[in-house]
């Protein structure tokens, strides 16, 4: 009963900071003195315990980003998706240290090589961290004034290391016709510490998988309007595969906008 109770506790705790938070994120900031961070149930945890300096839990999981993770089954994400898990990462990082660019320059970067004729091609491979559901209930955090606290010392780590791996097009749409994209090794992020040593691509453009290395621009011809599915598995230098998947449409060109939910 006493599990129970504790578990119900956290549940609601946690319910309490992702309204709050949602709050946050959503109203003008008419009071900065006054106003609850994002960030503010978490800024009390100790960084070093934080292994990749990310704690996802600091920001809202609008984009669902454990459904991206390098495998087969993940989800199938777009644009506006892939810009909305970097803005995650990079809001959540609690060291400062991923040196993630700023969102914007990324996305004015990609804006001109696409003006200059080649649509890059985003990729995120990033290790991030999660509280535990149970880490409370283990003695390992504490709740104190609505702040979580490391409790110290403790058996085993409050937090777990997942990936987030997710590739898109940083372009809403394209023209039906010839398109020239490239895997750039500057649209590359990633704290992982692998290098990319081969891509397998299938544009949906009725000419099968290709093989591809990073910089290595080509092109896909495709008369035909709609939503098409880029898939890929990409190959690293510790001989790990990483799937993907990303809708781009190929319509009429019409630049739209950046759209970020908690921004």
């Amino acid at each position: 009963m006493a599990t129970i109770k504790r578990n119900r506790t956290l549940s609601l705790l946690f319910l309490f900071f992702c309204n709050t938070i949602a709050i946050a994120q959503t109203q003008p900031d008419t009071n900065k003195s006054t106003k609850f961070s994002y960030a503010t149930p978490f800024q009390l945890l100790e960084p070093k315990y934080i292994t990749t300096g990310i704690l996802h839990n600091r920001v809202i999981d609008y984009s669902k980003i454990q459904k991206f993770q390098g495998l087969t089954t993940d989800s199938i994400t777009d644009y506006n998706n892939w810009y909305q898990m970097y803005w995650e990462l990079s809001r959540a990082d609690i060291k400062k240290s991923t040196s993630l660019p700023n969102i914007y320059e990324v996305q004015k970067n990609a804006t001109e090589k696409e003006k200059k004729g080649v649509i890059q091609i985003g990729i995120i491979n990033m290790f991030y961290n999660t509280i535990k559901p149970d880490a409370i209930d283990k003695g390992q955090l504490k709740m104190e004034n609505n702040q979580l606290k490391d409790v110290l010392p403790r058996n085993g780590t409050p937090y777990e290391t997942k990936r987030c791996f997710t590739i898109a097009p940083l372009s809403e749409s394209i023209l039906s016709g010839n398109n020239t994209f490239v895997f750039n090794s500057d649209f590359y992020f990633s704290n992982t510490g692998e290098s990319i040593q081969s891509i397998i691509v299938d544009l949906d453009d009725g000419m099968g998988k290709r093989n591809l290395m990073i910089n290595q621009p080509f092109s896909i011809s495709c008369l035909t309007s709609g939503i098409k599915t880029i898939s890929i598995a990409m190959q690293t230098n510790n001989k790990q595969t990483y799937y993907a998947k990303t809708t781009i449409n190929k319509y009429r060109y019409k630049k739209g906008r950046l759209l970020l939910s908690g921004a």
